[in-house]
């Protein structure tokens, strides 16, 4: 069980590691977005949703 734990605990430091990857790329506002979601592995979906609260 703890094993399971501590690799839930690593794919989220990865997704969030990614995600805030992608924010800096898209606040530097150089880059097409799906340039981003294939550096950072993330969809197009999930760029554009970050994307949104870069700009609210």
């Amino acid at each position: 069980m703890a094993v399971k734990a501590l690799e839930e605990m690593k794919a989220k430091v990865r997704t969030d590691t990614c995600e805030n990857i992608a924010l800096s790329l898209i606040k530097l506002g150089n880059m097409a977005f799906e340039d981003i979601a294939k550096i950072c592995h993330l969809t197009l979906d999930r760029v554009r949703e970050l994307a949104e609260t870069v700009n609210a």
